[in-house]
């Protein structure tokens, strides 16, 4: 709830940062000055912002209009050389005008200013000077809020109307309104990895929910770093996957590290009666904190670059049956066991990936099954919000493990180790979310293109590493 309002709010404050970089602009195009000193023998020039600002080419103008207007003043006694603020006083406020000179007002311009402010009552100096205008150029009346010189009807300039009159005004308000709602998610994207993780992030309480976190695919990637990075909080570590040897290895390390026991379970997701072994060793648990949804496939880049036919018929099911079947299964084993436990906020993390959001030619079956994933994932967060278990889903973009075949980790390809640290701290703070600061900003620009340019770049990042692609949990 507070994380919501404190979004909502930021969101709040840069939109209305956006508004005033707007106004701001268009007042400084509507920016002019009446007469100098030297002319009008009133101090200063004075800051008039007139509504007509392309007629408004500067002082030379105003100058002009000065001296045309003296003719309509009655009493020129009062007027010095044609000073736009005299002429508004003995124009308009005549009455005033001895109190005026009897208080020294008209000594320079920042007086008459707050004399005017004072006496007009909410009426801007804009509005009165407009109205002296209004009689001696056709094209400035419809921008006038005085047609006539002697009265007032308040026709009032609308922003609308100012912005249309020049659309390359409205293109650069609608560019700087874009640009300063972008800023404002990077800086969104910002304080969720770190305001964010310091305030609700909820990997600290996940030993106070239970004793055990089952992780599926965990022999090796982002799965056994995930394991290794539960046990740093005290739990218990089930791993399952299908490689009995290198399962066998990372149990006894996490075990011997971290001092927390651990269990294995031998299992193909590709198989239909793989659940018969799996359920009673879950249920031997006495309680389970997490769930983590790690274990996934891909078929070989070449089944969709041309070199063969189509995937055949088992390959399509063992994807399925992997990447889609053990989601669900795994989740209504140990969801309904969560759920009779007294421990706050259990969490069922699922692993989708960044390509289920986007269009990625050569693997087309694998961003399928993880976009059904997010969408599992998101149906499932609201029917069991109010239970308390947190639903998560995870989608990184390139992480290096043996399924992505990229074993140099970078700043933006990290280590299924540095990776799963990020990606756990981010526990409670976000639904939906790559796990990885870096990866939020490659995400934030990809958003950005158009799909035709991110199939090209897709095209190029796999056709280097197609011919070495192979299926891995």
């Amino acid at each position: 709830f507070f994380r919501r309002i404190l979004i909502f709010e930021l969101f709040n404050c840069f939109v209305y940062i956006s508004f005033l970089l707007i106004l701001e602009f268009v007042s400084a195009e509507l920016y002019c000055y009446s007469c100098t000193s030297a002319q009008s023998g009133c101090g200063d020039p004075i800051d008039v912002r007139l509504m007509h600002w392309k007629k408004c080419s500067g002082r030379a103008l105003i100058e002009n209009y000065c001296v045309k207007l003296i003719e309509k003043v009655q009493d020129q006694t009062t007027v010095t050389r044609g000073c736009l603020s005299d002429l508004i006083m003995n124009t308009q406020y005549r009455l005033d005008m001895p109190q005026l000179r009897r208080h020294g007002y008209c000594v320079n311009s920042r007086d008459y200013q707050h004399y005017l402010l004072k006496v007009l009552k909410g009426k801007t100096l804009v509005e009165t000077a407009m109205g002296l205008f209004s009689d001696e150029n056709m094209d400035f009346k419809r921008f006038c809020y005085c047609n006539d010189f002697n009265g007032c009807n308040h026709s009032t300039l609308t922003f609308v109307e100012l912005i249309t009159e020049n659309r390359l005004l409205l293109l650069t308000a609608l560019i700087v309104s874009w640009i300063s709602f972008k800023l404002s998610q990077l800086l969104l994207i910002y304080l969720k990895y770190t305001v964010g993780v310091w305030c609700f992030s909820k990997r600290k309480t996940l030993r106070q929910a239970g004793e055990w976190a089952v992780v599926t695919g965990a022999s090796s990637g982002i799965g056994e770093a995930y394991a290794e990075e539960l046990a740093t909080e005290g739990l218990n570590i089930m791993l399952i996957s299908n490689d009995e040897k290198q399962l066998s290895s990372v149990a006894k390390r996490i075990a011997n590290t971290y001092n927390v026991q651990t269990r294995i379970v031998v299992a193909d997701f590709t198989k239909n009666d793989v659940y018969e072994i799996i359920r009673p060793a879950v249920d031997q648990l006495s309680t389970i904190a997490c769930l983590v949804n790690n274990v996934g496939m891909v078929l070989p880049f070449e089944l969709f670059a041309g070199e063969v036919d189509s995937p055949n018929e088992e390959s399509i099911k063992n994807i399925i049956h992997c990447n889609i079947l053990s989601t669900l299964i795994m989740t209504s084993i140990i969801l309904p066991k969560m759920l009779t436990q007294k421990g706050p906020n259990p969490g069922i993390i699922n692993i989708s990936s960044y390509t289920a959001l986007k269009v990625t030619p050569y693997l087309t079956i694998y961003p399928s099954t993880k976009a059904f994933i997010i969408q599992f994932s998101r149906c499932l967060a609201a029917e069991k919000y109010r239970k308390n278990v947190i639903i998560q889903t995870m989608y990184p973009l390139f992480v290096s493990t043996n399924m992505t075949d990229l074993r140099e980790p970078t700043y933006f390809t990290p280590s299924a180790k540095v990776y799963a640290k990020s990606a756990l701290d981010m526990f409670g703070v976000e639904q939906q979310t790559t796990g990885y600061f870096p990866h939020e900003l490659k995400a934030f620009v990809y958003n950005l293109l158009p799909t035709s340019l991110w199939v090209k770049i897709i095209e190029r990042t796999f056709t280097p590493i197609s011919r070495k692609s192979k299926k891995f949990d």
